[in-house]
């Protein structure tokens, strides 16, 4: 794909022994972040060579070469420096003063053929986009995940910003100068809002032990005042079919509030329960459930699949949710198809989950954050082709990053912010470099909606 007015065809000239990788590669920074054309070529060179006509962008290959050599099992050591772009030309667009270098040294040499980069742009991006460190290392929490603490990019202090992006701008720079006139795709996008139905309604109405644990809960580990109230009310009303207590029942306002802002809500649902209450206390099939799906749907909203605690390995779990969903929805006669998924928990693994996904037919993944610290998790917040490990070969499964979670913010269990000056500057931050260049994906669950604290703060983020 090519766009309309560019007149340069691009060579890309990479080492025979890493092409698989670069075809992926290549295939997300010039096809899809760029769409700019492109022709990949093998070679036996060292590094990587761009050429159109007589000009040619050389940069080295640090990264993959090193990692292919242990078969990607070990983590490389990795050398942090940081490199002023701007000192040697200004005018590129980045997301801090320097520009984060973890494989090569900063700088440039211009020669009298082209110009020649000491950064490993390609390996910086490979080693994001494929979450290599994720796939290298053991390290796990209770649930499984590989935690944003464990990541490269918090010890480093740059989870906060689209690495990948910020490489591609330069990328791009460069190519500007090479070959006055070439054009790429507009940047900048949109807000993208998605809600995980962990707990549609409020389960501690389901029985008196469940009752007085939640306003317990609430009274003593929150310091919540209305919402133990309400709770006691739900309580006593849903046994007359009366709702209108329910603290978790948000979605109305949910959606009012989104489509105030011009903006569609992606629902994922829990259809299978494969982890006891870790899955919530609900079936799809209740009533109460189907008429939310057709409000949603009517309404113009969409709805997802919300893989079930234990589905994040298993393709012919998932597979089987995502066919229960997609009955229930034609049994219902909503005309909707169920092309993307998010994990619950972030239960999600490199190493496998990306192919499960993918397996069950999937088009597009939206489990990409870490659950523990809201950021950049691949280093972009573009739409991607996930990479597979397995198959050492690209998906057709895309990524879709989650750059914020409100309880990874919030929770006292993650970063511990609250509603703190600080947590709105570093939600107001994410959303402002995600637009950037890409979007700005947002996971606010109904369930954490029931203070105004929380629908203040929403409502000026999906703005």
């Amino acid at each position: 794909m090519n766009v309309t007015g560019n007149k340069y065809a691009l060579i890309v000239h990479v080492p025979e022994y890493c092409l698989s990788e670069m075809e992926w590669l290549c295939g997300v920074i010039f096809g899809e972040f760029l769409n700019v054309k492109f022709t990949l070529k093998p070679s036996a060179k060292a590094g990587f060579h761009l050429e159109s006509g007589e000009y040619i962008l050389s940069m080295p290959d640090i990264f993959i070469s090193g990692a292919r050599s242990s078969n990607y099992a070990v983590m490389e050591e990795i050398s942090y420096g940081t490199w002023n772009v701007n000192s040697i030309f200004e005018g590129i667009s980045l997301c801090g003063d320097s520009l984060p270098v973890l494989f090569g040294t900063p700088g440039v040499s211009v020669e009298e053929t082209g110009l020649s980069l000491r950064v490993d742009i390609f390996g910086t991006c490979f080693f994001m986009l494929s979450r290599y460190e994720e796939y290298a290392s053991s390290l796990r929490d209770e649930h499984g995940r590989f935690l944003g603490e464990y990541s490269y990019a918090f010890k480093c202090g740059f989870l906060d910003r689209p690495l990948v992006d910020e490489y591609v701008e330069v990328l791009f720079h460069f190519m500007e100068r090479a070959w006055p006139g070439m054009v790429r795709f507009p940047s900048g996008g949109a807000v993208k809002v998605s809600c995980d139905v962990d707990h549609p309604f409020d389960g501690a109405a389901s029985g008196l032990v469940r009752l007085f644990s939640g306003v317990a809960a609430d009274v003593i580990k929150r310091g919540f005042i209305v919402q133990p109230v309400k709770r006691i009310l739900n309580g006593f009303f849903s046994q007359f079919g009366i709702y209108r207590f329910d603290p978790f029942d948000t979605f109305d306002w949910y959606m009012k509030t989104c489509e105030k802002a011009g903006k569609k809500v992606t629902f994922y649902f829990i259809s299978a329960n494969t982890a006891g209450d870790l899955d919530g206390f609900y079936c799809i099939n209740d009533s109460r459930i189907v008429k939310l799906m057709k409000d949603i749907v009517s309404r113009g909203h969409e709805i997802g699949v919300h893989g079930s605690y234990n589905s994040y390995n298993d393709s012919a779990q998932i597979s089987t949710e995502k066919d229960i969903l997609q009955a229930l929805l034609r049994k219902s006669e909503l005309d909707i198809s169920i092309k993307e998924g998010r994990q619950h928990y972030l239960r999600w693994d490199v190493s496998f989950t990306p192919d499960v996904l993918n397996s069950a037919g999937l088009e597009y993944d939206g489990s990409g954050s870490f659950a523990d610290i809201s950021g950049f998790r691949f280093g972009t917040s573009k739409t991607f082709t996930m990479w597979s490990w397995a198959a050492r070969s690209a998906l057709s499964l895309k990524q879709r990053p989650l750059i914020l979670m409100e309880s990874s913010v919030i929770s006292s269990k993650y970063m511990g912010l609250g509603y703190s000056q600080e947590a709105y500057d570093l939600m107001s931050v994410l959303k402002e470099r995600s637009l950037w260049r890409g979007d700005f994906s947002i996971l606010w669950h109904n369930s954490h909606l029931s203070r105004k604290k929380d629908r203040d703060l929403f409502e000026l983020l999906v703005q």
